[in-house]
């Protein structure tokens, strides 16, 4: 009789069962590690699997999903053929005579209702002022100018050497707090009574994101004031003027696009800066930082950044708040390497939090604020800067209760005007949790303030301004003249604005050297073959360090 073999053990050792571990280990190792080098995309989502085989109406489900596709297709089918209807009747000029026929389905309607918004949304509506500040001073077609300010720290925006020369030519100006939704409304009441004290114009605070624009008509019944006193009989033009990245387009834009009077005209301008002789060679980074534009964490070297930020912030708390990091020192402005050990123990903190650690768990303190330039950049700070007061020390308790009264007066007419998109201080901060950063009220010292301004250089700028008029006409038609006229002075600020871009490099560089030489002299060969190279390289080394966009 055979024996049955008896079944053998599963049993097996230890050093067995540990080698088979490690080795699955290493290979799912291995994977991971081939999976991050491969370029080959990989969707995450998973794919529907599909009705199940159990599903008892399954064959009525697969009925009506296909027939939704068909319906689908005929809608689109349709939508076509109406849109190529529509196109064909208003080139023949027969499209207001067949609209009460009701030929046209509901779809179709809908398609040409569609393809005409995104026909109209594509043309350019507002025009931009080509001329020089002087022409815009003097011309008398222009009744008034609009400055726009951003409200999360307007004395750093505010022109008060254009407010002189305007008051010189009895030409009214006024202030335009733009970005009033990203700011708690208390802090926009008082910067505008701050602003109205210290300017002694009319200030105005709107709210200019496209579908959600409010606080414009206080500005149409400026706009209407200046033209009833204006002496021209012709058409009222307002001009929109502001530094970079201040909210102009934004803000021509809204008013052009609300229902405005007929006889008011808006221009946009290109961005105001400062001639050369005036830039502050100390306030170059500072400037970068709150002009905001472009990508900031692009730029090379981020430590000058980090520093400026770090000096106009108003309590540290804030960014221990925002980004869970422990208590660091305040940085100060008169001591350089107490200002630089305070940056450098907040980026410690900062890339501890969030996992930017070089070999042996080193902190990378560059990518840490690359990180903080990112936020800032990208908005997800919610800053603004703190109002001065407005009262002086010496001021009676009977006026500073006066005071109180007073904006809370304006703070209610501000709220009614902007019609809830800017939120009272307690709604702010509950919608925007743990994001809150104050930043000090001192302006920015940069030569925008008291100094001689000029209109950047645009290459994309269209003309409007003949030598004749100073402003186009009605129909935007351009003159021949006008274009050749503007050349010449579209060079010479076009070469002003090299001339900025190349120093405000070499002070940030030289910044740089005194905190990290080693850094500074790899980097001097780059500089030095690029005063060689020809113009395309310099136009690419001013790309690399993201300064081209930022003061031309």
């Amino acid at each position: 009789m055979v024996k049955v073999k008896k079944r053998a053990s599963k049993r097996t050792s230890v050093k067995q069962r540990e080698k088979v571990k490690k080795r699955v280990n290493e290979h799912h190792r291995k994977s991971r590690k081939e999976a991050k080098k491969s370029t080959q995309w990989k969707s995450r989502v998973k794919k529907d699997p599909g009705i199940p085989n159990s599903y008892p109406y399954k064959e009525q489900l697969l009925e009506e999903i296909q027939q939704k596709r068909q319906a689908a297709e005929e809608a689109k089918l349709a939508a076509r053929e109406a849109a190529k209807e529509g196109r064909s009747r208003e080139e023949d000029g027969t499209a207001d005579d067949e609209e009460d026929k009701g030929e046209n389905s509901t779809d179709a309607a809908e398609a040409l209702a569609q393809h005409a918004s995104s026909t109209s949304s594509k043309q350019p509506q507002v025009k931009e002022y080509a001329g020089s500040i002087q022409e815009l001073i003097d011309d008398s077609r222009c009744v008034g100018i609009l400055v726009a300010v951003d409200a999360r720290d307007p004395f750093s925006w505010t022109l008060p050497w254009l407010q002189t020369r305007a008051s010189q030519s009895n030409k009214p100006i006024a202030y335009v707090l733009t970005r009033c939704d990203l700011v708690p409304l208390e802090i926009v009441s008082q910067w505008a009574q701050a602003i109205r004290q210290d300017t002694s114009a009319p200030v105005f605070s709107v709210c200019t994101a496209k579908g959600h624009e409010a606080g414009l008509e206080g500005l149409f019944k400026q706009i209407s004031t200046w033209h009833g006193e204006a002496a021209a009989e012709t058409q009222a033009t307002v001009v929109v003027c502001g530094l970079e990245n201040a909210g102009r387009t934004s803000l021509a834009t809204a008013l052009h696009n609300y229902q405005s009077p007929t006889n008011v005209n808006i221009l946009d301008s290109p961005s105001l800066i400062a001639s050369e002789e005036a830039i502050e060679p100390s306030s170059s980074a500072a400037r970068v930082l709150i002009r905001n534009k472009g990508s900031l964490q692009r730029i090379k070297e981020p430590m000058p950044l980090i520093y400026a930020f770090l000096n106009k912030i108003e309590n540290p708390s804030d960014l221990q708040l925002v980004y869970s990091i422990p208590a660091f020192p305040v940085p100060s402005s008169s001591d350089s390497s107490h200002a630089e050990a305070a940056a450098e123990s907040f980026l410690v903190g900062l890339a501890r939090a969030r996992g930017r650690l070089k070999k042996r768990d080193l902190p990378d303190s560059h990518g840490a604020a690359r990180i903080l330039l990112r936020d800032w950049s990208a908005g997800d700070l919610k800053y603004y800067s703190k109002p001065p007061p407005l009262l002086s020390s010496g001021a009676s308790a009977s006026s500073n209760s006066k005071g109180k009264a007073k904006a809370a007066e304006t703070g209610i007419e501000l709220a009614k005007a902007l019609d809830g998109k800017c939120l009272p201080r307690k709604e702010w901060r509950l919608k925007w949790a743990a994001k809150e950063i104050r930043l000090k009220y001192h302006a920015l010292d940069d030569g925008t303030g008291k100094n001689e301004l000029i209109f950047s250089a645009r290459k994309s700028r269209v003309s409007f301004v003949s030598s004749a008029d100073g402003l186009d006409d009605e129909d935007g038609s351009d003159d021949d003249q006008s274009d050749s006229g503007d050349t010449e002075g579209q060079q010479i600020e076009e070469e002003a604005c090299s001339q900025e871009d190349s120093e405000v490099v070499k002070q940030v560089e030289d910044q740089t050297s005194s905190a990290n030489p080693n850094r500074s002299a790899k980097r001097k060969g780059v500089l030095a073959g690029s005063e060689q190279a020809p113009k395309k390289a310099k136009a690419q080394i001013g790309q690399k360090y993201q300064f081209s966009d930022h003061f031309c």
